[in-house]
């Protein structure tokens, strides 16, 4: 291997490293109600998100490598898009577990910054995959079978429940419910009704 081949390595590395916490921010900007519950089941359900997202990425995998080695170009076609939409949606439920690192690594700008903690737990989460052997091959694909679990949970929890942001948010021209009127109160009484009773006595003048 030449010189130039190592640095088209180095560079391929270094340009990944800083693509996946650009992904991850603009996963958090563009789908912040995925982004908050594949967060939410990182921290809630690791298990079970890493129980589901295993299976179902090792099937998704093959089935779309298969396709992609088919002689038949259609076949290529759909493999192809499976690979681009497995991982996308992988790197996508990762996004909740790089929030939730950087929420356990908390700095005093966080409250201003919400994308943080997101671009510092990715920093670290990205980091690890560098290491030999056990990064390559073992934290880099549980990461992602673990965001591929996340998002499915994220996905079918907001598909049970519908869709928040319409509950919350009022559409144009829906008319809002009117709040029950409540019952007049009762007035208090003031100095002027406290006084009334010695408005009927007869002057001290005519008393004498």
């Amino acid at each position: 291997m030449i010189f130039a081949d190592v640095m088209a390595i180095v560079f391929i590395i270094l340009g990944l490293m800083l693509a996946f916490p650009a992904y991850w921010l603009l996963w958090q900007a563009l789908f912040p109600r995925h982004f908050a519950g594949a967060r939410q089941r990182a921290e809630q359900n690791p298990v079970l998100a890493l129980v589901i997202g295993v299976p179902v990425g090792v099937v998704s995998l093959v089935i779309s490598i298969a396709l992609f080695a088919a002689p038949l170009p259609i076949a290529k076609v759909f493999g192809a898009f499976g690979l681009m939409a497995l991982f996308a949606v992988a790197f996508g439920g990762a996004s909740g577990l790089t929030g939730l690192i950087g929420a356990r690594l908390p700095s005093v700008r966080d409250s201003e910054q919400r994308w943080r903690p997101v671009l510092r737990g990715g920093m670290v989460l990205e980091l690890t995959w560098l290491m030999p052997f056990l990064g390559w091959f073992v934290l880099l694909p549980l990461s992602l079978m673990f965001g591929l679990g996340c998002w499915l949970l994220a996905w079918t929890a907001s598909a049970r429940r519908g869709t928040p942001a319409q509950a919350v948010w009022p559409q144009p021209g829906a008319t809002q419910p009117q709040a029950p009127a409540l019952p007049p109160a009762h007035p208090m009484p003031g100095p002027s009704q406290h006084d009334a009773p010695t408005a009927h006595f007869p002057p001290v003048e005519a008393l004498r």
